[in-house]
C-alpha cells in the first residue's frame, strides 16, 4: 500500500510551489476589483483563471524558516502517530518538574513527546527526513496549501481554469526510490569501548540505491574524516548515507558509502559496515540487514579489530524520492 506520505507527491516528485497568479477576463476585470483580489473568486460572468507556477530549486526539499525557540518542531502537530514517524528525537518530560531527556521509551510521570530538529537551524533549509515527501517541507506544504484551495472552490462550485507549469528541467531523472526506516526498540546494540551503544535508536536510517556519500564534504565517509557521535548534524548524516542497494543486494562499499565515526568519550575510531542477509530488500515493511562494527587500529583504519557484528531489524516509515545527497 502506498504511503500516505507520498499523497501529494508521486506525480511531480521534485517540484514545490512557489506562487500562483490569478487572472481575470478583461471584461471582468475593474479598477475596484482590482484593488481587492479577495473578489478574484466571486461569481462573475467570466470564469476566474487559475495558473500555478511550480519551483523546481532543490531548496524546496527542505524545511521552510522556523521560530519556533525549541527548534524545527512545528511539523508535529499535523499527526502525532506521523510525528512518532517522522522525527527522530523522541523525548520525554517530566511531569513534576519538567525536565526534558531524550530516550526510547518513557516511563510513568512523563509525558511522550518528538523534536524534530535542533534549534541549529532557526533560519530555515533544515534538513527534511524525507525530503520533498517530508510533511515538514516547503514542497509538501507547498501542494497541500494548493490542494486546499482548488478542493475548496469545488466544495464552494467555483469554475476555474486551471493552469500548471514549470521550470524548465529536461534532464531530470528519478533514477531509484529510497525508504526511511526505525531500528525495531529492544534489539541488543553494539557496545563500543566506552560503553556507549551503537546505532542509535533515535535516528532514522536511509536504504535504497546507493551513492557516493562523499559528494559534498567527506565528514563521515573518510577514515581521516570520522564523524562525531553526539555532534547532530555529523551524526545525523551517517544514517542518510543510503544502504543495501535498490534491490537489497549491495553491501557497504569502501571509499563510497562505508561510514566512519569517532566516540568522543575515548577518542576511538570505528568504521561500519551493512551487509545484505540475501532476505529482504528496501520496502518490505520490516527490513533485516546485517551489521559489522569495526574498532580502527590505526589513522587510516587498514588495521581493524571486530568489536560486534549481529543482525538488525527495521520498522518501515516510508518511501521517498532522495534529491539531497549532501545533508
Amino acid at each position: 500500500m502506498r504511503s500516505p506520505l507520498l499523497k501529494f507527491t508521486r506525480a511531480t516528485a521534485l517540484a514545490g510551489l512557489l506562487f500562483a497568479t490569478l487572472t481575470l477576463g478583461v471584461t471582468l476585470v475593474t479598477p475596484a476589483v482590482a484593488q481587492d483580489d479577495r473578489d478574484l473568486f466571486s461569481a462573475g460572468s467570466e470564469t476566474p483563471y487559475l495558473f500555478v507556477l511550480f519551483d523546481t530549486s532543490g531548496s524546496m526539499n527542505w524545511k521552510p524558516p522556523c521560530t519556533d525557540p525549541d527548534g524545527c518542531s512545528y511539523e508535529c502537530p499535523l499527526d502525532n502517530a506521523l510525528c512518532a514517524k517522522i522525527c527522530p528525537r523522541h523525548t520525554c518530560t517530566d511531569d513534576t518538574t519538567g525536565v526534558v531527556t531524550e530516550k526510547p521509551v518513557c516511563s510513568v510521570g512523563e509525558t511522550e513527546g518528538w523534536l524534530c530538529e535542533t534549534g541549529s537551524c532557526p533560519n530555515g533549509d533544515c534538513y527534511a527526513p524525507l525530503q520533498g515527501d517530508d510533511p515538514g517541507s516547503k514542497f509538501f506544504q507547498a501542494k497541500s496549501a494548493i490542494y486546499q484551495v482548488i478542493q475548496e472552490t469545488l466544495d464552494e462550485k467555483i469554475p476555474l481554469h486551471l493552469g500548471f507549469a514549470t521550470f524548465n528541467q529536461d534532464d531530470l531523472r528519478m533514477r531509484g526510490s529510497h525508504w526511511l526506516y526505525n531500528l525495531v526498540p529492544g534489539q541488543s546494540l553494539v557496545k563500543l569501548d566506552s560503553g556507549l551503544d551503537f546505532p542509535n535508536p533515535l535516528i532514522p536510517q536511509v536504504f535504497g540505491r546507493l551513492w557516493d556519500c562523499r559528494e559534498g564534504p567527506d565528514t563521515g565517509f573518510e577514515s581521516q574524516e570520522p564523524a562525531t557521535l553526539g555532534q547532530s548534524w555529523q551524526e545525523v548524516r551517517l544514517y542518510r548515507c543510503p544502504q543495501l542497494g535498490q534491490d537489497g543486494n549491495q553491501d557497504s562499499i569502501d571509499d563510497f558509502n562505508m561510514l566512519y565515526f569517532v566516540d568522543p568519550a575515548d577518542g576511538q575510531n570505528y568504521r561500519v559496515e551493512f551487509e545484505e542477509t540475501g532476505t529482504d530488500k528496501p520496502g518490505d515493511e520490516i527490513l533485516r540487514t546485517h551489521l559489522h562494527v569495526d574498532r580502527c587500529d590505526n589513522d587510516d583504519c587498514s588495521d581493524r579489530t571486530s568489536i560486534g557484528s549481529r543482525n538488525f531489524n527495521y520498522n518501515l516509515i516510508s518511501e521517498f524520492a532522495a534529491w539531497d545527497f549532501q545533508g
